[in-house]
This record gives structure tokens, C-alpha cells and sequence, in this order.
């Protein structure tokens, strides 16, 4: 039984770092070339691609969360949230003339069912704009672990990178050994520089960033420094 991969293996192992309520898991480094073919270096990508998606933010998904919000919250009453189509602030905002829209509003006044809304609306602006991109993270009062900076800036770079998954050589520096994984995913400081990095690629030239809930977030990740960069 051969000691280790051999030198033109591409090697798959498990890390995880646990810090409070803060958990990630899973990492992924190479030993040697991915292969001498084109479809063997494709597969080699896909598998770094999917593997950095699981060691990012292995439990959050956007779209399930917002399917499960809508399902505990109800359907949205049609004709409701429309009136924002008509706000001059929101239409600033989408028009690029001001890179921040902040909705406030007291306990059970509707701003996660407004911020579904902006989300699906924004989906459907999108969907047909290679260079502009959608962004959006549901904190929750339920979860404390989904209500830090760092679990949201994780749940931001996944979908990016998900969504464009060539980037990811801005990510994969970060995380090419497991120590540096998890320092990397436990601190705000290397998210932070790799979002930054991220959305000021040239591949994407505006993006739309939708996040609900951050007043039930820590103090890290409410409006500071980061939301007006």
C-alpha cells in the first residue's frame, strides 16, 4: 500500500476549526500537475470549485433560506412591497447613483418580506446581465452563528464564487493549506480583503447586494466602515 498520494494526484483531506459558534470544515490541496488532458484539468477545476464552495459556507444557501422564510412567513400579499418600484431613494440606488439603500423600520413592519421583494425583483433585472450581479444574506435572531460579520461575508464570497466560479483564484490562496484555511475562514480582516477583491473584478461591474436583518446582527457587521466603502 503505497504512503501517500502520488505526485500526480490531486489530494482531498478534512480540516476543521471550531471558535465559539463559529465552525468550518473542510479543505482541499493539490500535490503535483491535475493532469495532462484539457477535460482532466477541467474536472481538477470543478473539484477545487465545489470544494471551496463547501469550506466557505457549507451550510447557507440564500435561496433556500429565502423559500423558507416565505414559507414560514406566508406568501406576500399581492400588491404589497410594489410601492418601492416608485421610491426615489430605491430608484437611485438601482440606477448607481448612490451605492447604499438602507430600509429601517420597527419589529413586524415587513422589511424581511420587502427585502424577499427586492430580492426576487433585482433576480429578474439581472438574470439577463452578464456583468451585473446579485447578492443577498437573511441574518436571523434564531441563529446566533448566521448573525456574525464573518458568517456573513462567507455567505457573500460562496455565492460570488458560485455564481463565477473563475474568481476563485482570489480565494484559493487563502485556504491552499489547512492552517491557512482556518485562519482564513474564522477571520473578518482575510474575508474582507477577499470580498473587496472579489467585487472589484473586472468580470463583474455592479453588483447588487441585499442583506436582511442587520440590526440582529453583532456589532462588526452593522452599519460601520464596511457598508459605506
Amino acid at each position: 500500500m503505497s504512503s501517500g498520494p502520488s505526485p500526480h494526484e490531486q489530494y482531498i483531506s478534512g480540516v476543521s476549526a471550531q471558535a465559539g459558534s463559529q465552525v468550518a470544515a473542510g479543505i482541499f490541496y493539490g500535490n503535483g500537475p491535475f493532469g495532462n488532458t484539457e477535460d482532466s484539468q477541467k474536472e481538477a477545476f470543478e473539484k477545487k470549485v465545489t470544494k471551496c464552495q463547501e469550506v466557505l459556507d457549507p451550510c447557507v444557501d440564500p435561496n433556500v433560506d429565502r423559500e423558507k422564510l416565505i414559507s414560514t412567513k406566508g406568501m406576500r400579499v399581492a400588491g404589497t412591497c410594489e410601492w418601492i418600484r416608485e421610491n426615489e431613494a430605491y430608484k437611485s440606488w438601482l440606477h448607481g447613483d448612490t451605492s447604499l439603500l438602507w430600509i429601517s423600520g420597527g419589529p413586524g413592519k415587513g422589511k424581511t418580506m420587502l427585502s424577499i421583494f427586492l430580492t426576487e425583483e433585482l433576480e429578474k433585472i439581472t438574470q439577463s446581465m452578464e456583468d451585473t450581479g446579485l447578492l443577498f444574506y437573511f441574518c436571523s435572531h434564531q441563529d446566533e452563528k448566521r448573525n456574525t460579520a464573518v458568517a456573513v461575508l462567507r455567505g457573500l464570497v460562496h455565492q460570488i464564487v458560485k455564481k463565477r466560479p473563475k474568481l476563485i483564484e482570489y480565494v484559493l490562496p487563502y485556504l491552499e493549506t489547512p492552517e491557512k484555511a482556518q485562519a482564513t475562514l474564522l477571520s473578518l480582516e482575510s474575508l474582507w480583503i477577499i470580498f473587496r477583491r472579489l467585487v472589484q473584478d473586472g468580470d463583474l461591474r455592479k453588483i447588487f447586494c441585499v442583506l436582511d436583518g442587520l440590526d440582529e446582527c453583532d456589532e462588526d457587521i452593522r452599519p460601520s466602515k464596511h457598508l459605506s466603502w
